[in-house]
């Protein structure tokens, strides 16, 4: 039975030995992570990863050690700290942290820990129109080719294509989606 290593359980012994060999520790659940894309093992620098958590700043932790190598913090119009619910780098490299909130993405620079960012505003209302993807940002993903184009899904049931290598403005808003977005 079972697509696994052994007996019809699934993952068999094999699995039973697998250690984790790094631990982090968030105060609440986890909602998103990221690892560097050009991270490299033989170049620790590039060894990093980022967490979002409910009530936390984005961390970024050391692979290897664990220990934190900087925090990304947000806040809203009445100073209390804003948890981004999805993260992703950029694949430029230009070393750059990308965090969806409601109705907008905070961009912070990678190697300036702390709180100054820029905005990208998802959705904007004017004149009595709505435009742009309303809601949460619940997950994000940069084109592979290189172009800076960068998806971001919504719970609001859309997918908003943004021009994250000049201005960030909205390309298209793909709608129609039977839920939200949870995987871009």
């Amino acid at each position: 039975g079972g697509g696994g290593g052994g007996g019809g359980g699934g993952f068999g012994a094999a699995h039973d030995r697998m250690r984790s060999v790094l631990k982090v520790a968030e105060g609440e659940a986890v909602y998103d992570m990221a690892w560097y894309p050009g991270m490299s093992s033989s170049d620790p620098s590039t060894c990093v990863f980022l967490t979002t958590s409910k009530d936390t700043p984005v961390h970024c932790w050391d692979a290897f050690t664990g220990e934190p190598r900087g925090s990304y913090c947000a806040y809203t119009d009445a100073e209390e700290l804003d948890s981004a619910l999805s993260l992703c780098f950029d694949n430029l490299g230009r070393n750059q942290v990308y965090c969806g909130f409601n109705n907008q993405i905070r961009v912070y620079d990678l190697s300036r820990p702390g709180r100054q960012h820029e905005s990208i505003k998802t959705y904007k209302r004017a004149n009595r129109q709505s435009v742009g993807q309303r809601g949460i940002v619940s997950c994000m993903a940069f084109n592979p080719d290189l172009s800076g184009l960068l998806a971001a899904g919504s719970y609001s049931r859309n997918v908003a294509l943004l021009d994250a290598a000049g201005s960030g403005r909205l390309l298209y808003n793909l709608q129609g989606q039977r839920g939200g977005v949870t995987q871009a």
